[in-house]
């Protein structure tokens, strides 16, 4: 999984799930650990972007909790899922893409 920041996102955002998360949030960490798990081809299409790092993007997209995922296809948001999900849900959003 790549991570991503305010420098680098707008040249990475078609068509990808990207998860804002935490390095102190539990629930973080475990789903972290399980899209790690993912096959190739599914994990590439997912970025990550450190949350207290990356404030900006934060707000531009209102995220105001962590985890959240947000699914762009064609540079646009295609769907939006705050909170621990099961990785089934995610594996729905790369789907979509």
């Amino acid at each position: 999984m790549k991570t991503l920041n305010t420098d680098n996102f707008d040249e990475h955002k078609d068509n990808m799930v990207v998860l804002f998360y935490a390095n102190w949030c539990p629930l973080c960490i475990i789903l972290l650990d399980e899209l790690r798990l993912f096959e190739e081809k599914s994990r590439e299409r997912i970025k990550i972007i450190d949350f207290d790092e990356n404030n900006e993007l934060a707000k531009r997209f209102n995220i105001t909790g962590v985890p959240t995922a947000i699914a762009f296809r064609n540079g646009q948001i295609a769907d939006v899922r705050p909170g621990f999900r099961e990785t089934v849900q995610y594996r729905e959003m790369i789907n979509m893409l």
